[in-house]
């Protein structure tokens, strides 16, 4: 087949195709089989800058005595961390009485089953809804260091763990 563009065909074996998208084919071609084939390529792709923005060096750092290192990352163990999380509040809308609200982390639980942590108490919240945003598990960038500022735990490609104490 071959193509005649934005028309609509007249002579068998040629195809058009509207600017909706939509195949046209000549009349002589109703009945016969057609297979359409088609290679698909993005247009632009994106190329991160990998070039470091800061070249830090001991001396950039204030000195502790002791001598510690200036940079110290803590790691957990993704098998300590809970995969569900329970925060009680209390309702507003039902005369202020204590409830639990549950946040599930399903992808960790798929991996490491399910570890059901200490139920946090935050009194303070008296609105479910702001419970359930607060507890819910945010997407680590997959950086060393995470600045999540929950009531639960994160977990990018490292696993690292912040905790709100009251």
């Amino acid at each position: 087949m071959r193509s005649v563009g934005a028309a609509t065909p007249s002579a068998k074996g040629a195809y058009g195709i509207s600017p909706a998208g939509t195949y046209l084919f000549a009349p002589a071609d109703e009945g016969e089989a057609i297979e359409i084939a088609y290679t698909y390529a993005i247009g632009d792709s994106f190329t991160p800058n990998l070039t470091p923005v800061y070249d830090l060096a001991d001396a950039d750092f204030v000195d502790e005595k002791g001598n510690k290192d200036p940079v110290q990352v803590a790691r957990v163990d993704p098998y300590s961390l809970p995969t569900i999380q329970r925060v009680e509040c209390l309702s507003r809308s039902n005369e202020y009485a204590t409830i639990p609200v549950e946040a599930r982390d399903q992808s960790q639980i798929e991996l490491f089953g399910v570890r059901v942590g200490t139920t946090i108490q935050a009194h303070e919240i008296c609105d479910e809804i702001n419970v359930a945003r607060s507890s819910r598990r945010p997407s680590c960038s997959g950086s060393s260091m995470c600045a999540h500022a929950t009531r639960s735990n994160c977990r990018g490609n490292i696993a690292c763990s912040i905790r709100w104490t009251s």
